[in-house]
């Protein structure tokens, strides 16, 4: 058979099916829409975790205070981690930075707006260890520090709540009664993977803010809330913080036989823990994707059979005048080919159509990969061929008296 002629009696075959054949290429289209729309989303969550461990910095890890005890009873953090600790851990020659950081929640005044941010205690290498720019003006150094100096930097939504579209560099806000001069503007970081807005804060020496605003309670005179390090690159991080483990620990009272009043954690290994939950779920949806697309070729493996069914004495009378069995298979081939194909198109239209506007109410990032795109398109081809095979070769072998008969 020519090819134009197959094409002419596949398209007449496909015709007789009717809602039988929508019904088939629906399910293939429904099965290739959620595997893209789920490939999509969880494509961009995990670029968008990525993006946001970048923000953190590169291989930064966190000292945080051991919880206290009261009564046998565990709440809060006790002042076991210190400035001095910090500067140890600086010393350690795979550690390129480590800085400490104490913090409270103050209310910041600019004329006649107020915000209540987190108002972080920091020394001038806090920056570097965290790959924070300064987007406008520039960073105190150790000259502010040292002195208690009233300067601040503002982080991009704290400068918006306090100035909305003014230049705040060179003016003053206010915390509590100590006037800070805003010397430096950060550059936007966005959320951090645990859904904090890093933007939301606002930087001073420490000293400013131990000693002219916040106070220390008894106890925190030296003590931080946390030390943030980075390691260097080529610094084998288990023997490192193997070491920086150490360090710490004969630090405590009691040295290195007490229990540890500390703990460290790997901020880029907490936020992929975090995203194990989107990824699970991904993986789950892309299951249901494949069971609709398996569920798509049983239909069309059913609506193939109850074809031939249906047409047996079509076949017949063509293989009683000549036709060859092999333009029956591939007449039933086609067919189901041509199911699954159209179904496949159907379905990446609706996938793509579907994974933009759920991109864009939920505020999702959608990143299609092209390893998935590939799937959603051959899966339904292999597919189609095998639905189709059986009802070809079934259709091809039958008997053209005994088809005529039915």
């Amino acid at each position: 058979m020519q090819p134009l002629g197959l094409i002419v009696t596949i398209a007449a075959g496909l015709r007789r099916q009717g809602i039988r054949a929508v019904a088939a290429g629906l399910g293939i289209a429904l099965g290739v829409a959620a595997l893209l729309v789920v490939s999509g989303l969880a494509g961009g969550a995990v670029a968008a975790v990525g993006a946001r461990i970048d923000s953190l910095g590169a291989r930064l890890w966190v000292v945080w205070p051991g919880p206290a005890r009261e009564n046998g009873a565990r709440g809060g953090n006790r002042p076991s981690v210190t400035e001095d600790d910090a500067a140890r851990l600086a010393a350690i020659p795979d550690i390129a930075v480590a800085t400490p950081v104490y913090q409270a929640m103050v209310t910041l005044v600019a004329g006649n707006r107020n915000w209540t941010t987190l108002l972080a205690g920091i020394e001038p290498e806090f920056l570097a260890a965290r790959d924070w720019p300064v987007a406008a003006g520039a960073a105190f150094g150790d000259v502010e520090a040292t002195t208690a100096a009233k300067v601040v930097l503002l982080g991009a939504k704290a400068a918006r709540e306090l100035f909305g579209d003014a230049n705040p560099l060179g003016r003053q806000v206010r915390a509590g009664t100590v006037p800070l001069t805003v010397v430096g503007i950060l550059a936007d970081k966005g959320a951090s993977p645990f859904g904090r807005d890093q933007d939301d804060v606002a930087l001073v020496p420490m000293a400013t803010l131990k000693r002219r605003i916040a106070g220390t309670g008894p106890g925190w005179a030296d003590a931080v809330h946390y030390i943030y390090f980075k390691l260097t690159a080529a610094a084998d991080p288990a023997a490192t913080i193997a070491t920086v483990r150490e360090t710490l620990r004969r630090r405590q009272p009691g040295g290195a036989a007490a229990s540890e009043r500390f703990a460290l954690s790997d901020l880029a290994g907490l936020a992929w823990a975090g995203a194990e939950a989107e990824r699970t779920l991904a993986r789950l949806m892309v299951a249901l994707g494949a069971i609709a697309l398996a569920v798509g070729g049983i239909g069309i493996l059913n609506v193939m059979l109850l074809a031939v069914a249906a047409r047996a004495p079509e076949i017949g009378l063509r293989l009683a005048v000549g036709a060859r069995r092999r333009d029956i298979a591939a007449q039933f081939l086609g067919e189901a080919l041509v199911l699954a194909a159209g179904g496949a198109l159907a379905g990446l239209a609706l996938g793509l159509a579907g994974a933009h506007v759920l991109g864009l109410v939920a505020g999702w990032t959608v990143l299609l990969p092209w390893p998935a795109l590939a799937l959603a398109l051959a899966a339904p081809v292999i597919i189609g061929i095998a639905a189709g095979v059986w009802p070809a070769w079934t259709a091809a072998r039958l008997d053209p008296l005994a088809a005529l008969g039915r």
